[in-house]
């Protein structure tokens, strides 16, 4: 039973069921809360995610981030780095509060976190004003372990007033390096992201991304935390594999071309030169991938424009 909480819920309540009702509701959350409290990270991968062990450092990050250090992770796409937040937001209390720029990707994470029984939200441009009420709702209720939000939303002065009323675990800022002034991922929001630290000093902090050389490090640590740990893991990607293939031959080769890629999920392509020969023609090329039943993106192009088109708050 979802039982009223907040001030406007509150002005609903017919006289004399106020103290009657709320006490009731304590009652529950207080349960509820300590449902969802894990004693120890392994304890959380394992009932949650179903992994025996950690990978790297990720459980060096997630015990700092649980003392309440501030932590900057480096680390590759497909390289865990969701967990090194996601845990401890299971581990502290509160709710944790996720900072992503692109809408397609909150909803992924928390479509995740709700099919392993996380209790987990976003608040968007996405959802209509009812959604967005409930969600308010149970965040003023403690039914929240984590919510995503944009970092323009997390500035606006009415998100402020409404983080300023519950307890908040950790906060999370993904992609990170889109502070850095000098990067072509560059957002000036991220950068306003310093106010987190005059507003909320006692909640720690955690900066990820997968892209950051030395000078935008500094530029995260700078503005988003302070005396971090910092994890910079390796990039070597065994599984991933870049061939190159004179054009002249192509066609040539097509069936050991076939043998080289089977079993790959995606292919992504770019092309230097347009005037060499006829098969320079993007339209033909990707025709041409595509019979081997391949995903085909052309890198830097037609990706980068599929995710920041859900790059809205």
């Amino acid at each position: 039973m979802s039982l009223p909480c907040g001030e406007d819920d509150r002005r609903r309540l017919p006289h004399g069921a106020f103290s009657f009702r709320i006490q009731i509701f304590l009652v529950l959350t207080d349960f509820t809360v300590s449902m969802h409290r894990y004693s120890s990270p392994k304890e959380a991968l394992k009932q949650v995610f179903g992994y025996d062990a950690f990978r790297g450092f990720q459980e060096e990050v997630v015990r700092a981030v649980v003392r309440g250090e501030d932590v900057l992770v480096l680390m590759p796409t497909g390289g865990g780095k969701s967990l090194c937040y996601q845990i401890p937001a299971l581990l502290r209390d509160g709710v944790a509060v996720v900072v992503s720029p692109l809408i397609a990707l909150m909803q992924d994470q928390v479509d995740a976190l709700e099919e392993l029984g996380v209790s987990a939200a976003y608040l968007n441009s996405t959802l209509t004003p009812e959604a967005a009420a409930d969600v308010r709702r149970r965040l003023r209720c403690g039914e929240l372990d984590l919510l995503y939000v944009a970092p323009e939303r997390l500035l606006m002065s009415s998100m402020q007033a409404l983080l300023s009323e519950v307890k908040i675990s950790l906060f999370a800022i993904d992609e990170a390096h889109c502070v850095s002034i000098w990067g072509h991922d560059f957002r000036p929001e991220y950068g306003a992201l310093s106010i987190l630290r005059e507003h909320f000093p006692n909640v720690p902090r955690i900066a990820l991304t997968a892209t950051a050389d030395p000078k935008t490090r500094e530029e995260i640590v700078n503005k988003l935390l302070v005396h971090p740990k910092e994890f910079v893991a390796s990039f070597d990607r065994i599984f991933f594999i870049v061939s190159l293939i004179k054009k002249m031959f192509v066609h040539s080769s097509r069936n050991s071309l076939r043998q080289s890629i089977q079993g790959s999920a995606a292919l992504f392509t770019a092309l230097l030169d347009k005037h060499a020969n006829p098969f320079a023609n993007i339209s033909a090329v990707k025709a041409f991938m595509r019979s081997f039943t391949m995903p085909v993106f052309r890198m830097r192009s037609e990706l980068s424009d599929l995710l920041h088109s859900n790059a809205k708050m």
